[in-house]
């Protein structure tokens, strides 16, 4: 029994010993883990470095969006009064801007002339652009750039008497069919997906389009495609009225179209330091941006401030960051965003 007594006993000191260790392990946890956060906290680690490996960066075109006002007022009217601060580096993408071989490709062009209902042979092709005629309606043309697949498509639907008499009742369809006809042309869903899709609906009258107060006036239907965000940045458009992929359609053809479409490589990019939020609102009051669509008044007044990437019409070789200062009725303005020692200036 005595040796029973002993044996329990020294269980006893075992366990205790063995618990005050792990307890000591735990508390030192609890501390380290507490303190690291506090000094965190007070001193924040740096932000990792920017990689710029594709080294300096050629400047965003800027000739195509609406010029900033001169003497324009800016008023920071945001929801805490002051702008906040953003990313400090962000990804830069490439572009693949490389030619088809031997002056394009006229045989993919005749197709999707074809698919689209335009007949062959092309009416005219002057450099690199092949000109189609509507066999059944000669004011209806499309033009194809046979080397990047950029495609325009224009008819004098204003005095189309059929269009005017009839209302469109269910933008759906309209959306399917724009969606079908882009899709000749090259255009990948996965880039441009349902939810950023936007419709905007239009009646003439009086030879004019006008945007529709009702949605059983509407004649035609304007679907706008833009693209994906990447990494949960948005892509954007100089102008809010020029999209880059956009069908206006009747309930029964397309009368109008545009399908510039920017080869992102999504998978090759580099990251660059951005210039700051402080230096970027300085650039803005300079007169260093463009406006979406034009500015009613003396007075921009600034209710929030973000990072997108603006993807222009003009050949761009990497999609740059811009931030974004937003204002009243979807007017913004942009700035560019990648630190001004990264960029390669262009003489006056």
């Amino acid at each position: 029994m005595a040796s029973l007594t002993i044996a329990a006993q020294y269980s006893k000191k075992i366990l205790l010993v063995l618990s005050i260790f792990f307890g000591g392990l735990l508390l030192l946890f609890i501390i380290f883990t507490f303190g690291k956060s506090i000094f965190e906290m007070i001193y924040p680690p740096n932000p990792d470095p920017a990689l710029v490996a594709f080294g300096k960066l050629p400047e965003i075109p800027f000739a195509e969006g609406v010029q900033p006002p001169k003497n324009t007022a800016y008023k920071i009217e945001t929801v805490t009064g002051d702008l906040k601060e953003l990313n400090t580096s962000l990804k830069v993408f490439a572009i693949d801007t490389t030619s088809v071989p031997k002056f394009g490709d006229l045989a993919s062009a005749n197709d999707k002339a074809q698919k689209t209902q335009f007949a062959l042979p092309p009416t005219s092709v002057v450099g690199d652009v092949a000109t189609y005629v509507d066999s059944k309606n000669k004011s209806k043309t499309i033009t194809i750039n046979t080397i990047t697949g950029d495609m325009s498509q224009t008819s004098d639907y204003i005095n189309n008497t059929d269009l005017i008499t009839n209302q469109i009742k269910d933008e759906e369809p309209v959306k399917s069919m724009a969606q079908a006809f882009l899709a000749t042309f090259g255009m990948n869903p996965a880039n441009y997906p349902q939810e950023k899709i936007t419709t905007i609906r239009y009646k003439i009258d009086g030879g004019k389009l006008t945007e529709a107060i009702s949605g059983s006036s509407a004649n035609l239907i304007r679907v706008d495609f833009n693209r994906a965000d990447l990494d949960n940045i948005p892509v954007v458009y100089s102008t809010w009225d020029k999209p880059k992929v956009t069908v206006l359609a009747s309930a029964g053809e397309v009368v109008s179209a545009k399908a510039t479409l920017s080869k992102i490589q999504e998978y090759r990019f580099s990251t660059y330091p951005l210039k700051g939020i402080n230096k970027a609102f300085l650039d803005l009051k300079a007169g260093k941006a463009i406006y979406n669509k034009d500015l009613k008044g003396p007075e921009f007044s600034i209710r929030d401030v973000s990072l997108a990437y603006l993807d222009t019409d003009a050949v761009q070789t990497f999609l740059e960051p811009v931030y974004v200062f937003s204002s009243d009725e979807g007017l913004a303005a942009y700035v560019r965003a990648v630190a001004d020692n990264w960029i390669t200036t262009k003489p006056n």
